[in-house]
C-alpha cells in the first residue's frame, strides 16, 4: 500500500503541468480581474488586455455644465482628424537644448479610430512642428524625455489641433494628461469595462456629478446615436468623496466617448475618477466539433 502511494506521488510530480504555452491562461492562479488586467491577461480569449486609469479636476464649475478636466469649461470632441502640434506660449526651458521638458509622446486614435502615437519635440515658447499623423482623439501625452534627472514641464503644455482646438494640457510639472482630465474614447477593435466612478465636491453649495458616454461616436451625420448617463449624483448640501463600484461592469462599445462633467454653483471645486478595462473585441471562439467515431470495419 506504502509503495503504491509513493509511486502516484513521484509520477504526480514528474507530470508536466496543465496548460500549454499556447494557452497561458490555463496554469495561472486565479486572480482579482483588476490585477489579471493590469498584467495584460484578459478573462476572455487570452492576452492584450489594458487597464486605464482616468481622472481629472475643474477647479471653477458654474451653473453651465462642464467637463472634468483642468482647462475647464466643456471639452470640444473634433468631428474630423487633424495634426497635432504644443501650443506656442511654453516656457523657454521646455526646449530641446533646454533644462525642462524636451519631448512629448502624444496617444490617441486616427480617422479609423485605431491606437497610434507619435513623439513631438519641444520647441521652448514658439509652437511646435505638427504630428505626421492626423489625430480625431487625444487620450494621453506625457513628457517623454527632459533636461534635468529632477524635472519634468517647467511650464503648462497645451496640446492643440492644428486648427486651434485645445485637446489637452500637462500642468506645471505634472508631466502627464494622465489624471488631468476626465475624458476617454475607446479604440476601435476594444471593449470598454468602466468598473467604477469617483468623485469629489469641495463646497457646501453641492454639485450635480455625471458620467457621460457618447456610443459610436465616429458616426457624425444624422441620425446618430444619442449620448446617455451612465452615472449621476447630486451632491447637495454636502462635501466629500463618492465611490461607485459596479460589481456588473458597464460596458461600452468601440469608438465611443466617456467623459464626466459637472454643474453647480458659481467656482466649485470637482474632481471625477473612473477605471477601464479594455479587452480585445472579438467574439468568442467557436469550439471544435467532436469528430464522429470510426467505423469499426
Amino acid at each position: 500500500m506504502t509503495r503504491a502511494l509513493l509511486a502516484l506521488v513521484l509520477l504526480a510530480l514528474a507530470s508536466p503541468a496543465l496548460g500549454t504555452s499556447a494557452n497561458p491562461e490555463s496554469v495561472r492562479v486565479v486572480e482579482p480581474p483588476e490585477l489579471s488586467a493590469a498584467r495584460g491577461f484578459s478573462r476572455t480569449w487570452g492576452v492584450n488586455a489594458i487597464t486605464v486609469f482616468v481622472g481629472g479636476s475643474n477647479a471653477d464649475i458654474d451653473t453651465a455644465e462642464e467637463s472634468i478636466w483642468t482647462t475647464g469649461g466643456a471639452y470640444t470632441f473634433i468631428t474630423a482628424a487633424d495634426e497635432l502640434r504644443i501650443k506656442a506660449s511654453g516656457s523657454p526651458a521646455d526646449i530641446y537644448s533646454g533644462n525642462g521638458a524636451r519631448e512629448v509622446v502624444v496617444e490617441g486614435l486616427d480617422a479609423s479610430w485605431n491606437r497610434i502615437s507619435e513623439v513631438i519635440q519641444t520647441k521652448g515658447a514658439a509652437a511646435s512642428a505638427k504630428t505626421s499623423q492626423k489625430f480625431i482623439r487625444l487620450n494621453r501625452a506625457y513628457v517623454r524625455l527632459a533636461g534635468t534627472y529632477t524635472a519634468s514641464n517647467t511650464a503648462a503644455i497645451t496640446i492643440e489641433t492644428e486648427a486651434g482646438t485645445t485637446l489637452g494640457v500637462i500642468p506645471t510639472e505634472a508631466g502627464t494628461t494622465e489624471m488631468t482630465q476626465a475624458i476617454y474614447s475607446v479604440p476601435n477593435g476594444y471593449a470598454a469595462y468602466i468598473t467604477g466612478y469617483a468623485f469629489t465636491n469641495s463646497v457646501t453649495a453641492g454639485t450635480v456629478q455625471k458620467l457621460w458616454v457618447r456610443p459610436r461616436a465616429d458616426n457624425t451625420t444624422a441620425p446618430v446615436p444619442g449620448q446617455r448617463l451612465l452615472s449621476t449624483d447630486v451632491t447637495a448640501a454636502k462635501t466629500g468623496s463618492w465611490y461607485y463600484n459596479y460589481d456588473a461592469p458597464i460596458y461600452v462599445p468601440p469608438k465611443s466617448d466617456v467623459w464626466a462633467a459637472a454643474s453647480g454653483s458659481a467656482n466649485d471645486y470637482a474632481t471625477a475618477y473612473f477605471e477601464i478595462y479594455l479587452v480585445p473585441d472579438v467574439p468568442a471562439p467557436t469550439p471544435s466539433p467532436i469528430p464522429s467515431p470510426t467505423p469499426t470495419p
